[in-house]
């Protein structure tokens, strides 16, 4: 019995190889526009570039530094004054940025390169019927129009705090919802705009002889923010224990919590994170089963 060959599968490893290539080429370029668009959320130029054009009949269309990020997410700088000669015919010319560095300068077409910024165009005209000289850049004609700029990197701001509470500290301790709450003061924090909040809450370390020796679980829930306060509701588990703390609200060996916050705005321009939801009813937990 003769066995099937199979070396006809890797007959042409030169073109196996090109394919991967070519595949893993057009991966990391869509990952570097990804990178480009979400972090510094557009490619373009970040600054300079100023385009202007000399007068005269060897005028030249100069173009000053400046840097820029490509669609592939490339990061050019260009640190010499590009200059550009009048063309041999009239019409309307456009300047553009390879990934190389390399600034040229083509006739104005419908199709854009995809791999190259648009840096601005001018327009070359016949400034006399005579002559060897007769085509020069119009001076008035130098535009960016329709130039990208690549947005600045906006950080977000984040900004924390931490009080120590009695329990008569409490706005409210409500015993059916088995839950109690407290209006937080988040001014220090200086929000233009409410951010999103979290918080957390725990026994304070220094009262380990406090009165409240029990188990006691916290859940947190974020409520009624704004740009400087927010509510924060704590639902007690199990249900028990808010009677509990009822009862000691008033006792002087009062029980010490802290209350740590947190507040993150995105600093993302018609973004509302924060959540606007008031402090509703919400049921009280079923009570855990007890396996014995």
């Amino acid at each position: 019995m003769t066995a099937v060959p199979h070396a006809h599968l890797f007959r042409n490893r030169h073109r196996l190889t090109g394919q991967e290539l070519a595949w893993a080429s057009r991966r990391l370029t869509m990952l570097d526009g990804h990178h480009v668009a979400k972090v510094h959320g557009r490619h373009g130029v970040i600054g300079g570039f100023e385009l202007s054009a000399q007068s005269g009949t060897a005028g030249a269309l100069v173009l000053l530094p400046g840097q820029a990020y490509t669609p592939y997410g490339d990061l050019v700088n260009v640190s010499c004054t590009k200059r550009f000669l009048p063309p041999e015919d009239p019409g309307r010319y456009e300047l553009w940025l390879g990934f190389d560095g390399r600034v040229f300068l083509e006739g104005h077409r419908t199709c854009r390169p995809g791999n190259a910024t648009y840096l601005g165009s001018a327009e070359a005209v016949v400034w006399v019927p005579y002559g060897s000289d007769r085509i020069r850049w119009l001076t008035s004609s130098p535009s960016t129009v329709g130039r990208l700029m690549a947005t600045e990197r906006q950080r977000a701001h984040v900004a924390s705090g931490t009080e120590q509470l009695r329990l008569s500290d409490l706005d409210s301790i409500d015993l059916v919802a088995q839950t109690i709450t407290r209006r937080v003061v988040t001014t220090n924090g200086q929000f233009e705009r409410p951010p999103l909040y979290f918080a957390s809450v725990a026994v304070a370390d220094t009262l380990g002889d406090s009165v409240v020796n029990a188990p006691l679980e916290w859940f947190v829930d974020i409520c009624d923010p704004s740009s400087d306060a927010f509510t924060a509701r704590v639902q007690i588990h199990p249900g028990s224990r808010v009677d509990d703390l009822a009862d000691l609200r008033d006792n002087p060996n009062d029980v010490v919590v802290e209350l740590t916050w947190l507040g993150v705005d995105p600093a993302r321009p018609g973004v509302h994170p924060a959540d606007p939801s008031s402090c509703t009813t919400m049921p009280p937990p079923p009570d855990p089963v007890i396996i014995s």
